[in-house]
């Protein structure tokens, strides 16, 4: 990766993401000298649905900066909206029994959802249960310590807390299996959809897909904003436009993300379920992202969450999921990952806007400037 990704914490379809990322936006560091020459910015607000083309204010600001509306030499616009969310509507117009296909495929994926979140639930509810009995016997133990417990037997006390760290280590991994299953059986209905469907041989899938990798290839710098989560998530796959972000980047591309434009970098999507009463219990998978942050968990809006959570509770979210860095982000937090560096992020917001978690269950805020790890999880347990 030689190009670099801003994260902002904030929310909304305000300017404030623009303004963050400024200083790139007006000096490019893309390897094609036409495309740094153009500084061309590509807005993905395919998370608006509808209102996808609502982005007429962010243009104005981009024009302000200074990037011409044109690119230089061309009636080409120079400030573009990637228009997944619309490319989508018009396949589903020319192309309906495939539409149909995947509004089927969908559905079917609602239903594992369902049924992964009972199981989630159920899972959730046992470990707290199991979680609270143990701690009722040895309450100077906490969810961490009593995991890592693997002392040999010596006294009725260390075999009764072996015992308990056993179970609960072993509810811990039923719960793993579980995000797993639901991102094998989420994978498998994909597989099926695209066999059956035939996208890679249908004329009007490959002229779109080469129409949104084209725009996503000529831009300096690409804004993904938030919204409906799950709709970016989906447009961006149904095009199979991960491989052509992560070229973009690689060719030096700055990619500019906040809230669910954040949240589909990774490599898993992580998102808690509001329905659910214990919310600091919630958290689950809703399917796999696009691979350009590689080991990091990121929970925009999240840090007020994490910090109402108990140390049991953050250990419990950092050793659930395999990945290198969890960390929760709330307005004015902003992280930058630079220059092809993917093992470190660098905290640029207020003390306090960004929070770190470990497997020890400790939170801690990040400060200004400093240098976060990120390298992917070495095993079970091993993660954020």
């Amino acid at each position: 990766m030689n190009g670099s990704i801003i994260i902002d914490g904030g929310s909304g379809r305000d300017p404030g993401l623009l303004e963050v990322a400024r200083e790139r936006i007006l000096h490019p560091l893309h390897d094609d000298p036409e495309v740094r020459k153009s500084r061309k910015v590509l807005l993905i607000t395919a998370a608006w649905q509808g209102e996808e083309f609502a982005e007429a204010h962010l243009k104005e600001v981009i024009y302000r900066m200074g990037v011409s509306p044109q690119v230089p030499g061309a009636a080409a616009e120079n400030v573009q909206n990637l228009s997944v969310y619309f490319e989508f509507r018009r396949f589903a117009e020319l192309e309906p029994e495939t539409a149909a296909l995947y509004h089927h495929k969908q559905q079917d994926v609602l239903r594992v959802m369902e049924l992964y979140r009972r199981a989630n639930r159920m899972g959730l509810q046992l470990l707290k249960q199991q979680l609270a009995s143990v701690q009722e016997w040895y309450p100077e133990w906490s969810f961490a310590e009593l995991l890592d417990r693997r002392r040999p037997d010596s006294s009725t006390q260390e075999r009764m807390l072996r015992l308990g760290a056993e179970e609960l280590r072993a509810e811990l991994e039923r719960i793993r299996e579980e995000d797993e299953w639901v991102l094998r059986r989420l994978d498998r209905l994909d597989a099926d959809f695209r066999e059956r469907a035939d996208l890679r041989n249908n004329d009007n899938w490959q002229r779109q897909r080469r129409l949104l990798a084209r725009r996503i290839r000529s831009a300096a710098t690409i804004v993904l904003y938030g919204g409906h989560l799950a709709v970016l998530l989906n447009r961006l796959h149904f095009y199979d436009l991960g491989p052509v972000l992560r070229q973009a980047l690689g060719a030096g591309a700055t990619v500019v993300a906040r809230a669910a434009g954040a949240m589909v970098l990774g490599d898993r999507v992580v998102v808690y379920h509001d329905a659910y009463q214990d919310r600091h219990h919630t958290f689950e998978v809703l399917g796999r992202g696009l691979g350009l942050l590689p080991g990091m968990l990121l929970l925009p809006q999240h840090a007020e969450r994490i910090r109402k959570g108990s140390a049991d509770h953050l250990a419990f979210i950092s050793r659930r999921f395999p990945l290198g860095t969890c960390i929760g982000l709330d307005e004015g937090a902003l992280l930058t990952i630079e220059g092809g560096d993917t093992t470190h992020a660098i905290s640029r917001g207020p003390l306090g806007s960004a929070i770190r978690f470990g497997v020890d269950g400790r939170e801690r805020a990040l400060e200004p400037g400093e240098v976060v790890p990120m390298a992917p999880a070495a095993g079970w347990g091993a993660a954020c």
